[in-house]
């Protein structure tokens, strides 16, 4: 069983914070922490980010069904403007933000119970429930849907690495790099649930281009919304410094050119030395080692290492392994 996402179990604690705050959690302090959480978490923060820049017209929108003394969400959505869950979430991120934002009075607080007219303090409860269902919940949702789908890979990839080092060690040791990448790692992919691994050696032709006119795309960044593509690059390493560079660089072309927002390194070592990743500290750029995983987070792009180890010397639990230090720019 994989372990839950402190991330999402911190998103989790602020929204059921925000539940048990009735009324007052309108108040803009309350749904300004949660606005903060979700656009500076390093985690969800990457998943939100990239969600609103593919659907920055939505602000504006969201703003002014706030502004409106006579617009209503019911109202907005009914006019059939929102045509998609990823659409909806995105209206319902930029409304919270245009709620922080507000000043004087509190837009939302008026707007979802308005004034008081007799009906009581469950009539209340039933519009700050309403209220969250509409706005919060499909946030949640969103967000717990796109990291399940990242642990989901990663386990996926750990399951790789099982396979590779228990049961074909010594034929992919033998094996060249393309063979093993195009005949092993996307066909495990493939099997797995990965109908398209976008890398550069298992796009038809090379050509990736080509390959979204033929998957009837208008722009290749449409790739990064297919739940069943990923980006997976395969790389030999013998002892040569410069390829696990190379296979950074890449992902992370590959990341930019298609619209994803995650790609994964796998380093098929034949060397019998332990490779420990490190990155020089720089702005917008954070190395840590997660769960058997080298991760470099950059702006909006995450970057994932796996290690399989196929040198006969990982074998031998008396031998000292020798560790090598490797610098990723």
């Amino acid at each position: 069983m994989q372990q839950e996402d402190r991330s999402l179990k911190k998103l989790n604690s602020i929204a059921r914070f925000l539940k048990l705050s009735g009324k007052f959690y309108f108040l803009n302090y309350n749904l300004k922490l949660f606005y903060d959480f979700i656009i500076n978490d390093n985690e969800i923060g990457t998943i939100i980010k990239k969600l609103l820049l593919k659907h920055p017209n939505y602000e504006q929108e969201a703003f002014e069904v706030l502004s409106a003394p006579q617009s209503n969400l019911q109202d907005y959505r009914s006019k059939g403007k929102i045509t998609s869950f990823e659409e909806m979430v995105a209206f319902c991120i930029f409304y919270v933000k245009a709620a922080t934002e507000m000043r004087g009075g509190n837009p939302v607080l008026d707007k979802v119970i308005g004034l008081y007219d007799g009906s009581g303090y469950d009539k209340e409860r039933q519009d700050i429930t309403q209220f969250y269902n509409d706005i919060i919940e499909p946030i949640l949702i969103y967000v717990e849907l796109q990291i399940q789908q990242t642990q989901n890979t990663l386990y996926i990839l750990q399951r790789y690495k099982v396979l590779c080092e228990w049961y074909d060690r010594e034929f992919l040791f033998n094996e060249r790099e393309v063979n093993i990448t195009q005949k092993h790692l996307s066909r495990y992919l493939f099997d797995q649930g990965f109908t398209y691994s976008l890398s550069e050696t298992t796009v038809p032709s090379g050509k990736i281009d080509n390959f979204a006119i033929d998957m009837g795309f208008q722009d290749k960044r449409e790739f990064g919304n297919l739940p069943n593509a990923i980006i997976a690059e395969g790389k030999i390493y013998d002892g040569k410094a410069s390829d696990l560079q190379d296979v950074r660089n890449q992902v992370s072309k590959r990341m930019d050119d298609l619209g994803f927002s995650e790609g994964f390194c796998v380093i098929f070592n034949k060397t019998p030395n332990q490779i420990n990743f490190y990155i020089s500290e720089k702005e917008n750029l954070v190395g840590k080692l997660i769960g058997g995983f080298y991760v470099i987070k950059e702006n909006n792009k995450t970057s994932f290492f796996l290690v399989i180890n196929l040198d006969k010397s990982f074998l031998n639990s008396t031998k000292t392994i020798t560790e090598i230090k490797a610098e990723l720019v």
